[in-house]
């Protein structure tokens, strides 16, 4: 009898745990990423508006437009480029992330991959995110098609029809407001559709986004707050970022890459300081200073000298002859 009753309550046990191992799994992604916008960043000022950027030229096929955004990091406000990014896979759009009014604080909802495009607070993004859903492009058999009409597009591309389109594209509000709720902030509410989109499954950012996003966090280029504002470029990859973070600390290692020019210019001194003493040998060589007594012309000279005492002698003749003569006399 006691057997039976621990026998029934296992099998209740093992009911129950498989009842909560079938929920956890048929949970959809939305529901954790709902758990984790709760938890996610607040900021008690609103993030500035929208900068205004060009969209740089697509890099090829399968690209989807990312807008840019901002984040908060230790240094406030930080402005994340707009950037062409391959999608985990083929069928997935982006939803561009969004802050929102909540609680008396701003909080930061993440951007996300999933077969359609969700809520994201009605900002304007441009570039095909007027507000609600996306206007740039769809799939189409595998293939992303293109509207001409709000994405810069490759001559590569534009010559392909079935990779373009032109259509108008639709915006619920022309405002440069980054945010959604609060004061000044945008009023609109997510419409059925989007509210459906928010219990279909969803994929994190991928791992070049998140990188994108970090090496923004860490320039302080970036800042709302910088002097002058922040580089808003965007980029045509996320693989281009480290040509434009470097573009203004590129100064800084050309410095010393000319220092030890410096050095090799020292060296080719002490170089040419041999030399010196090289011509200073010469010098000796032609100071032939004993050969200057060899030329002595200065004992010719003397030898001249003499030679002058000898018509001397001949005065003195005449003179010994007149004393001669005086003695004839």
């Amino acid at each position: 009898m006691q057997f039976s009753k621990v026998r029934r309550r296992t099998v209740h046990l093992m009911i129950a745990a498989g009842v909560v191992m079938t929920t956890l799994l048929l949970t959809p992604v939305a529901s954790f990423g709902a758990i984790d916008i709760s938890i996610g960043i607040s900021v008690g000022a609103p993030p500035p508006v929208l900068p205004v950027y060009a969209q740089p030229m697509i890099p090829g096929p399968g690209y989807i437009w990312t807008p840019g955004y901002w984040a908060w990091g230790p240094g406030g406000y930080y402005w994340v480029p707009g950037v062409w990014v391959m999608p985990p896979a083929p069928g997935m759009l982006w939803t561009p992330p969004y802050w929102g009014w909540s609680g008396g604080r701003y909080i930061f909802n993440p951007g996300y991959w999933g077969m359609s495009v969700g809520y994201y607070g009605g900002v304007n993004y441009g570039y095909g995110y007027g507000g609600s859903g996306y206007d740039g492009g769809y799939w189409n058999n595998g293939i992303f098609m293109y509207n001409r009409s709000v994405n810069r597009l490759s001559s590569r591309i534009l010559g392909n029809s079935r990779y373009v389109y032109n259509r108008p594209v639709s915006v619920i509000n022309r405002s440069r407001v980054s945010y959604n709720g609060g004061k000044g902030g945008l009023t609109y509410r997510p419409s059925a559709r989007e509210q459906s989109v928010a219990n279909q499954r969803r994929s994190d950012p991928i791992a070049s986004q998140v990188a994108h996003e970090q090496a923004m966090r860490g320039n302080r280029n970036q800042l709302a707050n910088t002097k002058g504002g922040p580089q808003t470029r965007a980029m045509s990859t996320t693989n281009a970022r480290p040509a434009v973070n470097n573009t203004r600390p590129a100064a800084t290692p050309a410095r010393p890459a000319a220092t030890p020019a410096r050095p090799a210019a020292t060296a080719v001194r002490p170089a040419a300081t041999p030399a010196r003493p090289a011509a200073s040998t010469v010098r000796p060589a032609p100071a032939a200073t004993p050969a200057r007594p060899a030329p002595t012309a200065n004992n010719a000279r003397p030898a001249a000298n003499t030679a002058k005492p000898a018509p001397a002698a001949n005065t003195a003749r005449p003179a010994a002859e007149d004393h001669q003569n005086g003695r004839k006399r």
